[in-house]
């Protein structure tokens, strides 16, 4: 028997509302299998794994100084110090390198470059105040627009499945709102949970800088309107290596690390025909699942939000 839409929301929520505040943490795999389940979730899929590809294409320092993992926590980290920490000291350099170096995610010189890249993009300024010994930063404007329009994305991908996104999307603008979602999505992170763990199979690709974003770029490709997810794509090695600002022979590495999973078939005597397969698809739509699972605990962590429920 098929479920409806509301059938899977209101399962989904159900288990969401039944472990609030942290008490586990943050979604089973259990959980993103049922949002999975939505009717509209492959819409939702889509329309995230585009806009993350838009908006990484060609952020070479971004791309390159950090693995996937190690970009997307300190990133965390960064908005975390900034929007919650202020009466710890906020954010300075120091405590993003114990963050990141408790959590295992780099080195304190990698923390260093990583902030002078940060700064030498206008992605981070530092804040002038009275004690010369202590060295405050702060996010840009540029720097807070591309994590909105990113954490926008999503909101509108979990809207085609949820409510929760649609009321994410009515407080986007509301600095009281964005403040509590990142310290709840922040803290699912921050306590050791890894997206790889809901796409083990997808674990030595997330160790390659850009690895999962060339994955992305070609599950998008495969799923466009009027073709066939499983002919040969249009795309090229070349073509790959300049959207996801690497060399031609890191895409050719991480595209054999997936075809060796089975996630990708390649053809022609050079090996430059590329096609996807299911398994490429379902590992793509599984770490979608995973990342709206995550922003749909922590909108329903917010106090505000936790007012009538809009599955009563």
């Amino acid at each position: 028997m098929l479920e409806t839409e509301s059938d899977v929301s209101s399962a989904v929520s159900a288990t969401m509302r039944s472990k609030p505040g942290g008490t586990t943490g943050y979604p089973t795999p259990e959980d993103v299998g049922r949002l999975r389940r939505h009717p509209r979730f492959g819409e939702a899929s889509l329309h995230a794994a585009a806009g993350i590809t838009r908006q990484y294409e060609g952020n070479w320092v971004l791309n390159r100084l950090l693995g996937d993992r190690g970009r997307t926590i300190m990133g965390l980290a960064i908005l975390d110090l900034h929007y919650n920490r202020a009466d710890e000291g906020g954010l300075t350099a120091t405590a993003l390198k114990h963050h990141c170096t408790e959590l295992g995610i780099c080195s304190p010189g990698r923390v260093t470059a990583m902030l002078g890249a940060l700064k030498m993009l206008g992605l981070l300024a530092e804040v002038h105040g009275t004690d010369r010994r202590v060295r405050r930063l702060r996010p840009t404007d540029r720097f807070l627009a591309l994590h909105r329009d990113r954490r926008r994305c999503f909101f509108e991908a979990l809207a085609k499945v949820m409510p929760e996104g649609e009321l994410a999307l009515q407080r986007e603008g509301d600095p009281d709102f964005v403040a509590a979602h990142m310290a709840a999505f922040a803290r699912m992170f921050m306590s050791g949970m890894r997206l790889v763990d809901y796409v083990p199979e997808l674990e030595t690709v997330f160790r390659r800088d850009a690895g999962m974003l060339i994955l992305m770029m070609l599950a998008v490709e495969a799923r466009r309107e009027g073709r066939d997810p499983f002919a040969s794509l249009a795309v090229t090695i070349t073509g790959l290596a300049k959207r996801a600002s690497a060399s031609r022979g890191h895409v050719l590495s991480v595209l054999r690390d997936a075809e060796e999973q089975a996630m990708v078939v390649r053809s022609g005597e050079r090996g430059d025909g590329i096609a996807v397969t299911g398994s490429l698809l379902e590992a793509v739509d599984r770490f979608v699942a995973a990342i709206l699972s995550l922003h749909l605990v922590a909108i329903r962590e917010v106090p505000a939000l936790k007012g009538p429920d809009p599955f009563a």
